[in-house]
């Protein structure tokens, strides 16, 4: 059964996960966006499957470009400042997730990079357009590969990632992974959810650091 979720939720018409086989499940047909090694100096990049990928810092990179390792997000992101990213779609999207790593390890660039680690939340904001469609927060389990997914009756194309808490340390992003077709939310997709075992609890929990 999937670890209780670390998220909430402002609009009832959506439904969340931190499991990515659960989200997969849900959202049916589901398109991977991929990407060779970015370089340093990056402030955007165009993905596979019609998504580009943006920061509102000053870089962003593939992890081994800033000379770290990607600690099991492949081609993993990482950002040279608070960490806000976009992510703009060419056609209108009813699911999105992707993988976050926060590390624990303070001090090295394969860890937060910081002399002290803090514990980070995003909140993630879903547009159609100008128009807001939800917002969902993520608080992620510290040294471990987490996933975050939504998945929306409403469609959007454009969704941004604000850290909303936490520090100029590192978190590691990729494995994203967004769906077109839409989805029975949110009637019948929380009882699939929980014939899957994969429903999250609402709420948030924040992790103790070493």
């Amino acid at each position: 059964m999937a670890v209780a979720a670390l998220c909430m939720s402002t609009s009832a018409m959506a439904a969340t996960f931190t499991d990515r086989t659960a989200f997969l499940a849900a959202s049916g047909t589901a398109s991977d966006h991929t990407t060779g090694n970015i370089p340093r100096g990056t402030t955007s990049r165009v993905f596979s499957n019609g998504l580009t990928v943006s920061t509102l810092g000053p870089e962003m990179a593939s992890a081994s470009s800033f000379g770290a390792s990607d600690l099991g997000i492949a081609n993993a992101i990482l950002i040279s400042g608070v960490e806000h990213l976009n992510f703009q779609f060419d056609t209108l999207r009813f699911g999105f997730g992707l993988d976050i790593f926060e590390s624990t390890l303070a001090g090295t660039i394969n860890g937060c990079g910081t002399a002290v680690c803090s514990d980070s939340t995003f909140t993630f904001t879903f547009k159609n357009g100008g128009a807001v469609v939800g917002s969902e927060t993520f608080n992620p389990i510290n040294d471990t590969v987490a996933f975050f997914g939504a998945l929306y009756a409403n469609p959007f194309d454009r969704v941004e990632m604000r850290e909303t808490s936490g520090t100029n340390d590192n978190e590691r992003f990729g494995g994203f992974v967004s769906t077109m077709a839409p989805v029975p939310v949110p009637a019948a997709l929380p009882l699939l959810l929980l014939g899957l075992g994969a429903v999250g609890f609402v709420g948030r929990r924040r992790n103790g650091r070493a």
